[in-house]
């Protein structure tokens, strides 16, 4: 007989349930839309409460952003490969040189998306880049916890949820751990992504061998989905792409990230990345047109890595506070959408011919929703008396 742990609208599918589970009881498991959610093995189970404490753990110290910097990698090649700056490569290079681990999200060769432990310089290079679906985290977190046991350095890389998870998982604070998130728009369905992968490999008629979410021979303001094949490439506008709208548009996210629970001010990671969106404005001395990051350092630590770096970049304070308006999903959830809700109907059809139709009802509810998630940003910064 098997159980639900947390309910499927509050689950963000960070896995350290089943990290913490030695009894092998909890089995990750797809669901209709293809999200993985934990199911407990009664058989197996002896109810010592320790995956539930975890994920409801209330007592992990959060800390308050220090300041943000707008920067990227002065290594071209690099930034070029990267999503924005390129400023995550220098992290994590930084970390490799000292002997230390680097865990991130890297595809596999199926381009399913799992987190992944670098020990090498030489393979770092699988973890740059956005990866627009939800990593799996696999045992990650207990070997990051015998790294840090074995006074390795290890940063740890990934979504807010998945830090929050892993610190709730250690149970005490590491000196030797650095964290680095994302900040997250919300994670899309696996098996759309499945099958949209799939759609264009028949279309292409050969094996994909790389994709890059954020392509940039159209730009990095103006970003493509690419797919490059032995002789073939398939390579489309974001604003054009199918799959990149049903993301970006909300269509297909996990129930959890509608109701983000990190989608806060106060952070669990060391650094939070994003793009420096209105960099021309935001940070005129350093604007250009190939990508910024905008990163957000909340602790000590993060200053002392940043700092480790940025002889290698070009950089300068900004305005916390703009980098945030900027960046919305910071502190705000995406809206759930009606194709959200009945998403069956999409992933029974062909994602690649799908026509995205919105009602005049739904479009302005989500133009009212947009100017309330603004009035609520600046409520929060105004509050936090943020600069």
């Amino acid at each position: 007989m098997a159980n639900k742990l947390k309910a499927n609208n509050k689950c963000s599918g960070c896995m350290a349930c089943v990290n913490a589970c030695k009894l092998n009881a909890i089995e990750m498991v797809a669901d209709n839309d293809g999200f993985y959610y934990p199911v407990i093995d009664k058989t197996k189970c002896v109810n010592c409460g320790k995956c539930s404490k975890i994920c409801n753990n209330k007592k992990l110290e959060k800390s308050t952003p220090i300041k943000a910097i707008a920067s990227y990698n002065l290594d071209n090649e690099i930034k070029y490969k990267s999503s924005s700056g390129g400023i995550f490569s220098l992290f994590a290079e930084e970390i490799i040189s000292k002997g230390g681990i680097v865990y991130g999200a890297g595809f596999n060769k199926n381009f399913s998306v799992s987190h992944q432990r670098i020990d090498c310089k030489s393979n770092l290079l699988r973890l740059y880049g956005s990866k627009y679906v939800q990593s799996n985290i696999g045992n990650c977190y207990c070997m990051v916890e015998e790294d840090l046991n074995n006074d390795k350095v290890v940063l740890f890389s990934g979504t807010p949820c998945q830090i929050f998870a892993l610190k709730s998982y250690l149970g005490k604070k590491y000196e030797n751990l650095i964290t680095v998130e994302v900040i997250c728009h919300g994670v899309p369905s696996p098996i759309v992504w499945e099958k949209y992968f799939k759609e264009i490999e028949i279309e292409l008629q050969e094996k994909v061998e790389r994709v890059s979410f954020r392509d940039k021979s159209t730009g990095w303001q103006k970003f493509s989905l690419a797919f490059y094949s032995k002789s073939k490439n398939f390579i489309e506008p974001c604003n054009e792409n199918i799959y990149m709208k049903l993301f970006l548009e909300n269509h297909i996210l996990r129930n959890s990230c509608y109701h983000c629970e990190y989608a806060k001010y106060n952070r669990f990671a060391d650094i939070t990345l994003g793009d420096l969106w209105g960099h021309a404005k935001i940070s005129p001395n350093i604007s250009n047109n190939d990508g910024i990051s905008a990163i957000i350092i909340n602790t000590a630590l993060g200053q002392k890595l940043f700092d480790a770096v940025k002889e290698k970049t070009k950089y300068e304070e900004v305005s916390l506070k703009e980098v945030v308006k900027v960046n919305k999903s910071f502190l705000v959830s995406p809206n759930k959408t009606k194709i959200r809700k009945n998403i069956d109907a999409l992933i029974k059809g062909s994602i690649k011919e799908y026509k995205i139709n919105t009602s005049k009802i739904e479009r302005l509810k989500c133009f009212f929703k947009r100017v309330y998630n603004k009035i609520k940003i600046e409520i929060v910064l105004i509050s936090k008396k943020v600069k």
